[in-house]
């Protein structure tokens, strides 16, 4: 999974505090990618860009934010370029277009607000075990001193936009399930490693 590849790096940012030029141009690559893909694949990237902007605008981190943007840019036109010149070439464009957007809106018939109440009240209880444990791991998250503030917001928030999107995908439930496998598995080992360190206090 493409999201699971810029997850590694976001961790190693806002955990680890690992912050290379390289890490921040695969996450625009991975992004351009998981959104072509299907828009709905990007709730990861609209996490950490919250949750980045929010930190760099309280640390006045502004010099290193608009620097960060433009890594992401770089490794969103190296995506963007070869897709590009391909689509030019072979005539593709309104092809691609219908594909990759058109075809996508089409699932979105009624308002996000009504997708999300129907994704929670009528659909949710197929896989509701895997949501509370999630909800619960988050609720560690909270309560932890092990964690930065950023990556406590980045796992909310993560959790929050996962759920938003999913509610907008298709109606079909291994689609939702696979959408939401690398929130739900990010959710599962934060939860695993908080548990541990408190058995290991003991």
């Amino acid at each position: 999974n493409i999201m699971c590849v810029a997850l590694y790096y976001i961790i190693k940012i806002i955990y680890q505090k690992e912050d290379k030029k390289h890490y921040w141009i695969i996450i625009g690559a991975t992004f351009l990618l998981d959104f072509l893909i299907k828009p709905t694949y990007i709730s990861v990237y609209v996490a950490f860009g919250i949750a980045e902007i929010i930190f760099a605008i309280k640390e006045k981190r502004f010099k290193q934010l608009l620097k960060n943007v433009l890594y992401i840019l770089i490794g969103i036109l190296i995506v963007a370029i070869p897709i590009g010149i391909y689509l030019i070439i072979n005539n593709d464009f309104n092809q691609f277009i219908d594909a990759c957007f058109l075809t996508n809106i089409k699932y979105s018939n009624s308002s996000l607000k009504k997708k999300v109440l129907a994704f929670i009240i009528l659909r949710c209880y197929k896989y509701v075990k895997y949501i509370v444990l999630a909800f619960i791991c988050n609720l560690f998250v909270i309560i932890s001193k092990r964690l930065n503030k950023e990556i406590k917001l980045f796992t909310i928030l993560f959790f929050v936009a996962t759920i938003i999107l999913t509610a907008w995908a298709p109606n079909a439930y291994h689609h939702y399930l696979v959408q939401m496998a690398p929130c739900l598995t990010f959710n599962a080992i934060i939860g695993i490693f908080l548990i541990s360190k408190l058995i290991e206090n003991k």
